[in-house]
């Protein structure tokens, strides 16, 4: 069962890139795509999910992590510089 919640952040205009974008628009999708290749990356780890080729299997697998961390760090990095900056 997936619960969203819905965030109320206090917008700042200095905040907004040169594009008119805030980035206040990246942390949920951030955070959805860093939740997700967190569990795809734990599905194939204990091998609910089957990879085709095997062989090719555990470098999926660290790929997915690798961009799983790489994600969840901007996300978290977002929140905090958004929350205390």
């Amino acid at each position: 069962m997936l619960i969203l919640f819905h965030v109320q952040l206090e917008r700042n205009d200095n905040m907004k890139g040169p594009d008119g974008m805030d980035v206040y628009s990246l942390i949920i999708p951030l955070g959805i795509l860093a939740f997700v290749s967190v569990l795809f990356n734990v599905l194939t780890g204990t091998r609910v999910i089957r990879l085709r080729p095997p062989k090719r299997h555990m470098a999926i697998h660290k790929l997915v992590g690798f961009v799983a961390l790489a994600v969840a760090a901007l996300h978290g990095l977002l929140v905090i510089y958004t929350n205390y900056f």
